[in-house]
């Protein structure tokens, strides 16, 4: 078909040949102008088209650009994506209709610091808000591989428990390590003492004997601290996941802190007995060891 054959058409309506003379008009080269002409674009599709040529796209960019469905600053998101040089398949991974404008902004800049479609993909997950997304964007620049990234990009954890995880990683935690806390039945707080633990030398038994979603992490940090200062999985072990009060747990402390053994303290190691009767059972056991 040639231009004046276009032009003489019957197939399109008004609007549609308002496009098709516009891009004559302003002087797109007739195979621009006839890669916009098709009976199945309407005339809002035909504008964005030929809007597209106009400001410079090639035509299988301009054909993305006028995907109808879009506002207008995702559209010039699409456009901004091909002027900063991004690839056919990588603009057409975030020229969604679906996503926001800041989330499109944020793809872009992923493929920008050369992320994989894979990376960019599992940050633009649509389950995933603005700040789930960028933990997983700052696991991916700090490093992580895919599959570390992976075990927190999900939907379930809050960004709060996302950085948890991911902090264990950077830190070269195992990976068994941080699946012992990757769990959202803990706080972000409580993953914090387990993280912590972890970096500060305690094994995963240790750990695990205070990775009880009961306990809140000041009690968990105590527990750490009855590591640090001598006590074994063992004895922590016997009022780690017993509701203890705290003067109750100081009359266990103090039980092993002389000496006695965990047969010895689980004697008195009993959430129904008064700290005051505990502190007198304690001191015979104690007197028996003289």
């Amino acid at each position: 078909m040639t231009r004046e054959e276009l032009l003489n058409s019957k197939e399109f309506d008004d609007d549609q040949m308002e496009q098709i003379e516009l891009g004559f008009h302003h002087n797109l080269p007739d195979r621009q102008v006839f890669a916009y002409a098709k009976t199945e674009y309407d005339a809002g599709t035909m504008q964005f088209f030929r809007e597209g040529l106009e400001s410079g796209l090639a035509i299988r960019y301009a054909r993305i650009y006028a995907l109808p469905g879009f506002f207008k600053e995702q559209r010039d998101l699409i456009k901004k994506g091909f002027w900063e040089g991004l690839s056919v398949e990588q603009v057409e991974s975030y020229a969604n209709r679906d996503y926001s404008a800041s989330k499109m902004e944020q793809m872009i800049g992923e493929f920008k610091q050369r992320f994989s479609f894979e990376q960019v993909a599992m940050s633009a997950n649509p389950k995933l808000d603005p700040e789930q997304m960028q933990e997983v964007k700052t696991g991916f620049e700090n490093g992580l591989d895919y599959d570390q990234v992976s075990l927190y990009a999900k939907h379930i954890f809050t960004p709060k428990q996302m950085k948890e995880i991911r902090l264990g990683f950077e830190a070269k935690l195992e990976e068994e390590e941080v699946l012992l806390y990757a769990d959202p039945k803990y706080t972000h707080l409580q993953m914090e003492q387990m993280r912590l633990g972890f970096e500060r030398g305690l094994t995963l038994e240790q750990v695990s004997v205070y990775s009880n979603p009961k306990l809140d992490e000041y009690q968990m940090e105590m527990l750490q601290a009855d590591y640090y200062n001598g006590l074994t999985a063992e004895q922590i072990a016997l009022y780690a996941n017993v509701p203890f009060r705290d003067d109750q747990m100081i009359q266990i402390r103090l039980g092993f802190k002389n000496g006695l053994t965990v047969k010895q303290v689980s004697k008195y190691a009993d959430p129904g007995i008064e700290s005051v009767k505990m502190a007198s059972i304690r001191k015979n056991l104690e007197a028996l060891l003289k």
